[in-house]
């Protein structure tokens, strides 16, 4: 799951799609990761760089990401640290973009993403099967079934072919 190469990039099946649509209703998509690879030393910022690039490419022009906000961290010590499931680069995403979390919605095939969301105080969030999401997707299930807040809505989905496009309007 460490990609450093840009040719291996490949989008997942509805990303294209999904992000186009978002893009052409003027909302601002940001891409919140976690590349702990870097400090590992198993790829570069450069290669980090480049295979992002790859990404905006293969989505096409005009680039439709507003941001990404990434970090090399490897502990999740809570603070400043910015590594999931702490909601820091999301809270700095809404304050250099003016994004109202309230209303935003977060995709994330991990854990960690959706726990980042909800303590950042997005109420939707969705948990897709794609790379962690397959195996993941029980323990996601455990954990935001108990206690979290009856305003919170998780949606499940398979791919990003079944992202509910209603939650768009």
């Amino acid at each position: 799951h460490y990609i450093k190469d840009p040719l291996k990039v490949k989008l997942c099946k509805g990303a294209k799609l999904l992000i186009r649509k978002i893009f052409s209703k003027g909302i601002p998509i940001v891409i919140i990761t976690n590349q702990s690879g870097i400090s590992r030393k198993i790829l570069t910022w450069e290669d980090f760089f480049l295979v992002n690039e790859k990404i905006i490419e293969q989505l096409g022009k005009p680039n439709p990401i507003s941001a990404i906000y990434a970090n090399s961290h490897l502990s999740v010590d809570r603070g400043t640290n910015w590594r999931k499931p702490n909601p820091n680069m999301i809270i700095q995403a809404s304050v250099d973009l003016k994004i109202n979390l309230k209303k935003s919605i977060l995709i994330g095939d991990r854990l960690t993403d959706l726990q980042a969301g909800y303590r950042a105080g997005i109420k939707k969030l969705i948990h897709v099967m794609s790379g962690h999401g397959i195996k993941e997707r029980d323990e996601v299930i455990k954990n935001f079934n108990d206690g979290f807040s009856n305003d919170l809505e998780i949606i499940l989905i398979n791919n990003l072919l079944e992202f509910p496009f209603k939650l768009l309007n």
